[in-house]
Formats: C-alpha cells, sequence, structure tokens
C-alpha cells in the first residue's frame, strides 16, 4: 500500500460510506455532514494529489473520485475518464456515478464506451467469474437514468449490440446467472441514483 491508501485522514475515515453509494442509507443530517466534511478535507488536497489518490488503492480512489465530484473539480473530469478507460478495471462504481455527477447527460457517450470495453475484457478472459467486480451494473444503471430524464435511447444502442449479445450468450452459462441477471436491467440501480442526486441538490452541488 502507498501512503495514501489509509491516510487517516483523507481515506480511512470516508471509504467505507462511499462504497457502493453506502452513505444513502444514513440519515439526511449525516449525509450533510459527510458531504460538509468532504468539502472540508478537499482544500487540503491538490488536484495532483487527488490524481494520484484516483489511480491509487481502491480505498483512496473512491475517496478521490468523490471529492472531485462533490466539489465539482471540472478540471479533473478528463482524470476521471482516463481512469474508466482503463481495461478491466473493478469495482469503477465511484467514477461511474461521479461522472454522472460532473457531466450529467453527456456522460453516457464516456460510459458506453466503458460498458463495450469491460464486456470485450470479460469475453477475452477465462475466468468469467470477474463479471461481478467489472461494474457493468452500475454503467448501465447510470446509462439508463440518463435515458429517463434526458430523453436518450442509449442503453438500447447497448442492449442491440454485438458485444453485448455475446455477454449475453457468456452470461448464460454461469450458473448463478438467473441470481445476477436482473443486475442489468436500467432499474437496479435507479432508486439509488434518484436518491444520491437528491442529496447533491439538496447540498448545494447542483448537476
Amino acid at each position: 500500500m502507498t501512503e495514501l491508501s489509509l491516510h487517516p485522514k483523507y481515506v480511512a475515515p470516508f471509504y467505507m460510506d462511499l462504497m457502493n453509494l453506502n452513505f444513502l442509507n444514513k440519515s439526511d443530517e449525516e449525509i450533510r455532514f459527510l458531504f460538509d466534511s468532504i468539502k472540508s478535507i478537499s482544500k487540503e488536497l491538490s488536484d495532483d494529489k487527488l490524481i494520484k489518490m484516483l489511480n491509487d488503492s481502491w480505498r483512496s480512489s473512491k475517496v478521490s473520485a468523490w471529492v472531485i465530484g462533490i466539489t465539482r473539480r471540472e478540471n479533473l473530469v478528463n482524470e476521471i475518464i482516463s481512469f474508466l478507460s482503463k481495461k478491466g478495471t473493478y469495482h469503477s462504481e465511484h467514477a461511474l456515478v461521479n461522472l454522472l455527477i460532473l457531466k450529467g447527460c453527456e456522460s453516457n457517450q464516456f460510459i458506453k464506451k466503458y460498458i463495450t470495453q469491460q464486456i470485450n475484457f470479460l469475453l477475452e478472459s477465462d475466468n468469467k467469474l470477474i463479471v461481478e467486480n467489472l461494474s457493468i451494473e452500475w454503467a448501465i444503471s447510470v446509462v439508463g437514468y440518463n435515458d429517463k430524464y434526458c430523453g436518450t435511447d442509449d442503453l438500447n444502442e447497448v442492449y442491440i449490440s454485438e458485444e453485448w449479445l455475446n455477454f449475453e450468450s457468456e452470461l448464460k452459462m454461469l450458473a448463478f446467472y438467473e441470481n445476477i441477471r436482473p443486475s442489468f436491467e436500467p432499474t437496479y440501480f435507479e432508486n439509488e441514483l434518484t436518491k444520491l442526486i437528491t442529496k447533491i441538490k439538496t447540498n448545494n452541488s447542483p448537476m
């Protein structure tokens, strides 16, 4: 681990709440305190340090993406896109969601590429069980969320692609296919995303 991986001030107090949007289970007051705390530490984190954190361990990466998103560091959007462009990136919900926060409807053009990239990585892998690590389900939900509120039809484009059809064929051979199949529907994380955007707006971080 690097010095940032479990930093007692910048990482350790936050990463568990931020992982998979766990903080949405907290009270409004607790969420407000979390956001205020993130805004506070952001004043001590330079762009260079946030970039380093984003590409460090999963713990510091999650904190970095949320600092960038909540404090709206638009100048670091390309760093999040670059992070998501790494083929086979694991557990990337923090980057996907904060790209949504920063770019709104425009995030779909990047996230569609992410879906294709992750599917191709899975298809090339001998271990199809990694499907649960690739955050394709989060990407699907973000694209579906944007389709609903932006009047786009990007998810249909994903679903009719050759990559997706091959992906489905591979998944159907997994013993636990029926258990994970619902996660690739656009509504799977819709409630979480809707609640998140409401909280972001309520806490004076307008999209």
